[in-house]
């Protein structure tokens, strides 16, 4: 094990562990001597078999839209572990509309699972990590945010709001000692994308200077790095790992 990155005797958690990006960082700050705990909500099945896979990882289900839940979870890890030192906020869930025909049930629902929940467990988290004068938030947003994305304009939308969030929250946690950061990926072969067959896929591809789909663990590889210790002057940034697409 590398101790570039090392996380010994840190805990982390995840939220939307159980899969994509989220399932490729609990894997990678397992690797690196982190505790992780990591939720999911309708993955049962996949939470549950990382957690056999991963002996220093723990599936927590937790809607992180429903406050009453997140204030339970965070409450469960401070009365087990004392501290978090790293929050993950990778869950996420995605609308394929045109703005023109989404419903306002839709709108409401990507702001909710993105925006909110995000919020939700970055409260929490200050309130874990601010007596010991460290930590480290990352938010995954998407470079959609900042150049939009055709027919997921609700999505779009709800991780730009996250980059906001992300920059106030960064400002207002630096004299804590609490670093905020966002990482912005682009196309990645994750079950979001699952839909397109090849032919859809060779075609998006094209616009990516790299040729190809980010795979999750080189999304995780940047994640892990803005929680670790080595990013302790970093902090409000939007990170784009998108392969040049947003260049």
């Amino acid at each position: 094990m590398s101790d570039f990155l090392s996380f010994e005797g840190q805990t982390a958690l995840v939220t939307g562990g159980s899969r994509g990006i989220g399932a490729a960082t609990v894997r990678l700050l397992c690797e690196q001597g982190a505790k992780v705990y990591f939720t999911y909500k309708g993955s049962q099945d996949a939470a549950h078999a990382l957690e056999k896979e991963l002996e220093s990882a723990i599936a927590v289900h937790c809607d992180v839209t429903d406050q009453k839940q997140v204030s339970d979870m965070f409450r469960m890890v401070k009365k087990a572990e004392g501290k978090l030192h790293a929050l993950v906020c990778a869950a996420g869930t995605i609308v394929k509309l045109p703005v023109a025909f989404t419903r306002e049930q839709a709108f409401e629902e990507q702001f909710r699972v993105h925006l909110l929940g995000t919020a939700f467990c970055i409260q929490q988290a200050y309130r874990l990590m601010a007596g010991d004068r460290y930590g480290r938030i990352v938010a995954v947003s998407s470079v959609a945010s900042d150049t939009g994305y055709g027919n997921r304009g609700a999505y779009a939308a709800a991780k730009g709001a996250v980059n906001s969030l992300v920059k106030t929250s960064a400002r207002e946690f630096a004299q804590s000692g609490i670093t905020v950061n966002a990482v912005l990926p682009g196309y990645t072969d994750t079950d979001m994308l699952a839909d397109l067959d090849d032919k859809k896929r060779e075609k998006s591809a094209k616009y990516v200077p790299m040729g190809r789909f980010a795979e999750p663990h080189e999304v995780a590889n940047t994640i892990a790095f803005l929680a670790s210790k080595r990013a302790s002057y970093i902090t409000g940034a939007l990170l784009k790992v998108d392969g040049g697409l947003s260049m």
